[in-house]
């Protein structure tokens, strides 16, 4: 489902607060961007009670955004006790932000197959941020 988010109040902590919804994930999302807004996907492995576990980023080559989820999924896979993960993708042009929010569903389907489920997508464009919800 596609929804505008507003700005986030609370900033979960590492390993100790779980990431619930998707104003969790965009505050934490929002402190690893890089700016100015570069394609790249940041991805928050969590626990099995949405702690972050760790934050990573992976640059998105072109336009190969699965590339970059592939590459996440190698790299959560290595983290211990990661059973789910909040992906954040940056997007700088806005008029790609429903082709990023479109990929979900693929990315979806590769994490499931490697044992991951995607809790909350984010893409975050220069004036807006979008949701798919990875329930």
């Amino acid at each position: 489902m596609l929804a505008r988010l507003r700005p986030p109040i609370h900033i979960p902590r590492a390993a100790l607060d779980p990431i619930h919804g998707p104003l969790h994930a965009l505050a934490v999302v929002t402190l690893a961007l890089q700016r100015p807004l570069r394609r790249e996907v940041i991805a928050i492995a969590c626990d099995e009670r949405q702690r972050g576990r760790s934050l990573s980023r992976f640059p998105i080559v072109g336009d190969e955004l699965l590339d970059a989820v592939d590459r996440m999924i190698g790299y959560c896979s290595l983290i211990d006790g990661a059973r789910n993960v909040v992906i954040g993708v940056s997007e700088p042009d806005p008029a790609r932000s429903a082709d990023r929010i479109g990929d979900h569903r693929a990315a979806s389907v590769r994490c499931r197959r490697a044992g991951i489920d995607i809790r909350e997508w984010i893409v975050v464009t220069r004036g807006g941020v979008s949701h798919a919800s990875g329930q």
